[in-house]
């Protein structure tokens, strides 16, 4: 890497013990440090100018990237939506739902909804989008959809799921990417919607600079009021610091997502704000299973005990996320608190599974990590934790759109380091991150309980029975078979001009800025 490990962990936590002066390491609470100049009631017109990270994939259904929704929502509603502060169901598209039977799923849908090309939102569409989502060899959310067979349109706006089990994460999961609407016009006609999206958002495309920027406009026959921007224009940066620049300066009025070292930069400026909040953004690694080290059971449960994760949540959120031991944080309903957590660092343990495992003299692991700031620090402390296990990370940068490939299709690397956004209902999560069919998992055979447990926990609606079963699932992949390697849960951290008005954070940790307002 770049940038010596030992370095920026020293410096990072010299940071830390700075206690009286812990707005210097911008652990100051955001949204106070500068005046909100739009804090007035609404105001329409004007570009918001935004910056995000990667390069996108427009088309909902085929993307990976949970850094794509950002950039998704302003163009797509979605079938249905989820409160902000608690991630419970609210009306998306969908105006209603009812699980008639517990295999039997009924929306009703809005009406007098058109699609960005003029094709009118009805039944169909929703038929044609769920099947597309289901069926498409390449689609990203079809292990979301395995539960329904069929697909029925009772009238225009009338549309039934029927089921091959019950599956109460639905709901929730049609408030995700398998429930952004497309146009069926536009795929029949051969559109790429990566190139040219089309749904029924409040703002439709206009124009895309490959790996630069995304214009969009106001959709002028949107179905509900607003929104009160005329357009947002959005630069594809990964540099967070330059993005940082830019805002301060006055060039940038939104950051997607502000990495925490940023964040006193922001804090010292009367331009700018800084919010903060949970979310479920994890930061993690994923194992290649088929080959190389991480093969064996005990090498997957030794790098779990040999790093600190309260020490690297001091170091890559300053304090502000919190150490990870399950797929949920510890304030979501699900979290397994009676199985985890199940690894503590213990450095004697790590070794003593690395010499049973065959590596009596330490072993490599080849690792690629994603050029976002905060990644890059936390594999940077983990290099330097690992090391004291025998472990070597022989680490590589490279930016999502490059490393995505590597590790996922072409072979390299044994290890890949990339957040991981979380999923509205927790089902999608372990759905996504653990059976074999997924695209996020690389050639793996899953334990042959994995499923039967995995349904058990969409297969009744109480929360308290929906809590055990993910409690047994958790048992399952993390206990026995050392499946995951999550480290830290990020807190979600926007900057914006103070002349940003009506933002709203959500716990699902990804920023939607359809609402939001310019103050002149």
């Amino acid at each position: 890497m770049s940038h010596p490990p030992l370095r920026r962990l020293v410096t990072a936590l010299a940071c830390l013990l700075l206690l009286a002066g812990l707005a210097a390491c911008g652990t100051r609470d955001g949204g106070g440090a500068a005046p909100d100049a739009a804090a007035g009631p609404p105001v329409d017109g004007g570009i918001l100018r935004a910056v995000t990270e990667g390069d996108p994939r427009l088309d909902p259904h085929l993307g990976t990237l949970g850094t794509d929704h950002y950039v998704l929502y302003p163009l797509y509603d979605r079938l249905v939506e989820f409160n902000p502060k608690d991630l419970t169901a609210v009306p998306g598209l969908a105006s209603k739902w009812e699980y008639t039977t517990p295999n039997t799923l009924v929306f009703t849908l809005n009406q007098g909804v058109t699609f960005h090309d003029g094709t009118p939102f009805d039944a169909e569409a929703v038929k044609f989008n769920i099947e597309r989502a289901k069926n498409e060899e390449k689609s990203s959310v079809k292990a979301d959809l395995k539960s329904i067979d069929s697909v029925q349109v009772l009238d225009a706006s009338t549309v039934q799921l029927d089921l091959n089990r019950p599956d109460t994460a639905l709901p929730l999961v049609f408030s995700d990417r398998a429930g952004m609407m497309v146009s069926p016009t536009a795929v029949r006609n051969g559109t790429n919607l990566d190139d040219n999206p089309v749904g029924t958002g409040p703002f439709r495309f206009v124009s895309r600079v490959p790996g630069e920027s995304l214009e969009y406009e106001r959709y002028p026959a949107y179905w509900r009021p607003g929104p009160h921007l005329d357009g947002i224009t959005i630069t594809l940066l990964d540099d967070s610091r330059t993005a940082t620049n830019a805002l301060v300066s006055g060039q940038q009025d939104f950051i997607m997502q502000l990495d925490v070292a940023d964040k006193a930069r922001v804090d010292s400026s009367d331009a700018a704000r800084v919010v903060v909040g949970p979310s479920l953004s994890v930061a993690r690694c994923t194992f290649r299973f088929e080959k190389g080290p991480f093969s064996d059971v005990r090498v997957r449960q030794a790098v779990n005990y040999g790093i600190d994760r309260e020490a690297i949540n001091k170091v890559i959120t300053q304090g502000l996320g919190e150490p990870a031991h399950a797929a949920v944080p510890s304030s979501h309903w699900a979290y397994p608190s009676d199985v985890v957590p199940v690894y503590t660092r213990d450095v004697a343990k790590a070794r003593q599974l690395v010499a049973e495992a065959g590596h009596p003299d330490g072993l490599t692991i080849e690792t690629v990590v994603v050029t976002s700031q905060d990644d890059r620090s936390m594999v940077e402390a983990m290099q330097a934790q690992l090391a004291e296990a025998g472990i070597t990370l022989n680490v590589s940068v490279l930016d999502a759109a490059e490393a995505q490939p590597a590790f996922r299709e072409r072979g390299e690397f044994d290890m890949f380091c990339i957040g991981w956004s979380g999923r509205p209902d927790p089902y999608q999560t372990y759905a996504a991150l653990y059976p074999s069919a997924s695209p996020y998992v690389v050639d793996f055979d899953e334990p042959a309980e994995l499923q039967g447990v995995l349904a058990e926990t969409v297969a009744v609606s109480d929360i308290d029975q929906r809590k055990a079963a993910f409690a047994a699932l958790q048992e399952l992949v993390t206990t026995q078979n050392a499946l995951d390697f999550h480290v830290v849960f990020r807190p979600t951290v926007q900057a914006m001009s103070t002349k940003v008005g009506g933002y709203e954070q959500n716990i699902y940790g990804k920023p939607i800025i359809n609402n939001v307002w310019l103050a002149k």
